[in-house]
């Protein structure tokens, strides 16, 4: 990183409680605020250093006892969002109280306290007055110490007329302002101790559902009108909260809580404490209008975010290092949470094909992180907040829960929650608890899978002799450059299942270990990592593989993603061949499950994306086409009464893939279902309108891109609008393409949204130019307009799917041109991934054309 090391504050003097009272002239966009803060003074100094970012402070008095003393100068540092008040005489040391007086805008970078737009009922455009101060976000609405080590108690007062006013904590009284009476002040009870990046206020009209847990009330504000969309996420807080008292042992410690909906975020959610801030696509659940994976998406969200209660909250990092330590058991508790409310979910599937396959892939780059990363520059902090954290800190969590065993696991979890409630802590803290609890050396296991970027591969092979097979295991890092490193040793809790119902597990610390099996047959099969608890890859032998391929119905349904998801992996670095992977899909063909389709989905998109540079590219859309034909007409259009939710889903997931690739059939009936839709006649089902929208595109004229444009702006449901967001850039039309990149720039499109039309945009060879070439037009704008977490994002959409040396180096050259602090990471990311396309593209291009060239013969010949 570029960045001049950001130096925490000093502890000459700590905050020990804020008391704030915020004036948001919503009219005006800007803030007026007065904050009086009870500190302690702990080594002499003529100075005080608060962070604070585009504040203006008028007026600060230090008071002590009944004498005053005056800050003889303010100075600013803007690079390192710092204020430093300067005194000409030591301060005494002891308690003392600090004033400050100050003004900020209202911004509309959804960072800080900024201004959300939304359209009422009526058509009239109206702003809310919402927070997001994670990570470093709070010194942009009043100076504050913050670092997450240094917690104090909040006291807030915001003056609003009669709106929606809420905070952390319960209302305690509401008065009118300077007799006026269209204006109240709204004052809040004190917090509990807690860092500053969890304060939280929002200002604005909302409606509201409520509930309890136990006695403590639970309400669900949506914006008005949308109350009833709330009761799916009353119902699930409800459940998930009475789970997570009980399973950490130690009840929710503030006397309310709220989750809002919000017009404009930045993220999914924040989990600040006691008002809990959503994306209304993340909270809301429209029983006619959702999709079944709009409710799967809000469980889940609202599982984690809740989970922070403790994991965060009550127990915060130390510093951003430990970022994965509130972030990875979230995301961990997220799924343990939901498997016990919801099991018919089968949330499990789900965990390993979006949050263990993800982290698998970007780790495996060497432009990753390790879990435990020092950062120090604001930049940096909104960087980590990516899927190594958040995707590989649950993974291990999950593999190290696995080999602790659920009772000594929790046992150490919660006696590490109890000793540091309200308090800061180290991962160290954790891995001491567990030792405690289990005996075993936790910190000499965990260390490098923390501490490393990287995983492991394990070679496997066989030999067997009479009625034993010996299994040889070896491991080295894996590497999306196909460089295989046999130094780096991680401790591996490796198991083994095999067809005669053995199961073994060994903790693995050496470069190679031999495993004796008896009792075994010649044709028996051996599956190391059964349903992917631990976090590695597995190359079997050729013999081996044929073994698990012929008996491939006989496992379960992580286990069968497992086999594909590797398979593809090890062929991207040149392990495996590319035709071997598109022939062990044969394998797959009764295959009906969501979870496994969406993994062979995956990686089927990415060969065709790849091959879209090549002169092979009809060849395999007829072959994607037969691949998925069988499932769709298992399938039909219409969904059975009383349908697994999971079978929805693919129907959605299959029939899309077919009108990606042409299919004349799908085509047909999506222009059919489309039309209907459009003229009021029947209405397409929720859970198949992405499928249908994105297939209407890729043969769409101006006119069916108009109509999507009205649907758009007809409806207020959220997630109707990602839908069509997500679809109308699935076309080929260079015309269509930059009327659709227009709007998607437009005030129409949230600012939060316009990365869906983006990467809808990519899907097409000279979609990806196009959007590139708007991108690098209008970088300077995403860069006003977007955090460090949205511009990788939008980094990522635009340049990943590259794959020749020119792109390669237009990319590169725009970076060196216009560098972007904020997304360094990202940038690294892609041009690793554009490296690797370009050597895949080189090394299996003629292959696959020749296995193509087989296959069609035989289709043809059969």
């Amino acid at each position: 990183m570029n960045q001049e090391r950001l130096h925490k504050l000093p502890k000459s003097v700590q905050p020990i409680s804020y008391t704030l009272l915020l004036f948001p002239n919503i009219e005006n966009f800007i803030f007026h605020g007065e904050e009086t803060i009870d500190i302690e003074v702990k080594e002499a100094t003529k100075q005080i250093v608060l962070n604070s970012a585009f504040i203006n402070i008028s007026h600060v008095t230090f008071f002590l006892d009944d004498s005053v003393i005056l800050c003889s100068n303010i100075e600013y540092d803007v690079d390192q969002e710092k204020v430093t008040l300067h005194y000409d005489q030591e301060l005494p040391l002891g308690f003392a109280k600090l004033n400050i007086v100050f003004v900020g805008e209202l911004n509309d970078k959804m960072k800080g306290f900024y201004r959300s737009k939304y359209v009422t009922t009526c058509g009239y455009e109206k702003y809310c007055a919402v927070t997001h101060f994670e990570p470093t976000g709070a010194r942009h609405a009043f100076p504050c110490w913050d670092e997450p080590e240094i917690k104090a108690t909040f006291r807030i007062s915001i003056v609003a007329s009669e709106k929606t006013v809420l905070s952390n904590m319960d209302l305690y009284e509401k008065k009118v302002y300077h007799n006026d009476s269209s204006l109240h002040v709204y004052s809040f009870n004190t917090t509990p101790v807690m860092s500053t990046y969890l304060v939280a206020f929002v200002v604005g009209n909302f409606d509201y559902i409520e509930g309890f847990v136990e006695d403590i009330p639970v309400r669900i504000y949506t914006p008005v009108g949308k109350s009833e969309q709330g009761s799916f996420a009353l119902e699930l807080t409800i459940k998930c909260m009475g789970f997570y008292n009980k399973y950490f042992g130690i009840k929710y410690h503030l006397p309310k809580i709220d989750l809002i909906a919000l017009p404009n975020f930045p993220i999914s959610a924040m989990e600040n404490w006691g008002l809990v801030t959503y994306r209304e696509n993340a909270l809301l659940f429209d029983s006619l209008e959702s999709s079944f994976y709009c409710k799967i998406n809000v469980s889940l969200i609202v599982a984690h975010e809740l989970s922070h209660n403790w994991f965060g909250n009550l127990v915060t990092m130390r510093w951003w290092t430990d970022l994965w330590l509130k972030e990875g058991f979230a995301t961990w508790c997220q799924y343990l949470c939901i498997d016990h409310c919801y099991p018919n979910f089968n949330i499990w599937e789900n965990f390993v094909s979006q949050t263990l396959v993800k982290a698998l892939q970007l780790d495996s780059l060497t432009t990753s992180h390790p879990i435990e990363v020092y950062v120090d520059h604001p930049s940096q902090i909104d960087e980590i907040f990516d899927t190594i954290s958040y995707c590989k800190g649950s993974t291990v969590i999950r593999m190290l829960h696995d080999y602790l065993g659920e009772d000594i696991f929790r046992n150490g979890l919660c006696t590490f929650l109890k000793t540091f409630q309200f308090q800061n802590a180290a991962t160290n803290d954790l891995w001491h608890h567990l030792e405690l609890a289990s005996s075993i050396p936790v910190k000499q296991v965990m260390e490098l899978w923390t501490k490393e970027m990287g995983y492991p591969v394990l070679v496997v092979t066989s030999n067997h002799v009479e009625s034993q097979r010996t299994v040889t295991i070896t491991q080295k890092k894996f590497s999306s450059n196909g460089s295989f490193d046999s130094k780096k040793l991680w401790s591996v809790p490796v198991a083994l299942k095999t067809s005669k119902k053995h199961f073994i597990k060994v903790l693995m610390n050496e470069e190679e270990i031999i495993l004796n099996i008896d009792n075994m047959l010649d044709c028996d099969w051996v599956k190391i990592n059964p349903e992917i608890i631990g976090f590695y890859r597995v190359s079997y032998s050729q013999e081996m593989m044929i073994q698990l391929q012929s008996a491939i119905n006989q496992f379960s349904t992580i286990d069968r993603l497992n086999f594909v998801n590797d398979l593809f992996a090890l062929t991207t670095v040149g392990i495996s061949s590319t035709s071997c992977f598109l022939e062990f899909l044969s394998s797959y063909k009764d295959e009906m499950n969501y979870a496994v389709w969406r993994d062979i989905t995956s990686s089927i998109s990415k060969i065709c994306i790849l091959l879209q540079n090549t002169n092979c590219y009809n060849n395999f859309q007829q072959f994607v086409a037969e691949l998925y034909r069988p499932v769709a007409q298992k399938l039909g259009w219409t969904a059975a009464k009383n349908e697994d939710y999971s079978l929805s889903m693919l129907r959605c997931l299959v029939l899309k893939k077919l009108g990606e690739v042409g299919d004349p059939g799908v085509i047909k009936k999506s222009m059919e279902m489309f039309a209907s839709h459009v003229n009021g006649i029947q209405n397409i089902p929720a859970d198949l309108r992405v499928a249908v929208y994105s297939t209407v595109m890729s043969v769409a004229d101006e006119h069916i891109f108009q109509q999507m444009i009205t649907l758009y702006q007809n409806t207020e449901h959220v997630e109707e609008r990602d839908r069509i967001l997500r679809s109308i850039g699935n076309s080929t039309n260079p015309n269509l393409i930059s009327k659709v990149l227009e709007f998607g720039l437009s005030d129409e499109v949230q600012s939060q949204s316009t990365k869906f039309v983006l990467r809808g945009c990519t899907t097409s060879l000279i979609g990806r130019c196009l959007t590139w070439n708007v991108a690098k037009k209008n970088w300077q704008e995403f860069q006003r307009r977007y955090s460090g977490i949205m511009l990788s994002s939008i980094v990522k959409i635009c340049t990943n799917n590259f794959a020749t040396e020119s792109e390669y180096d237009n990319v590169k050259e725009f970076f060196q041109t216009y560098p972007t602090s904020s997304a360094e990471r990202a940038i690294s990311h892609s041009l690793e991934s554009i490296k690797c396309n370009i050597n895949w593209l080189a090394r299996e291009c003629k292959n696959i054309n020749s296995w193509l060239v087989d296959y069609t013969s035989k289709q043809i010949s059969n």
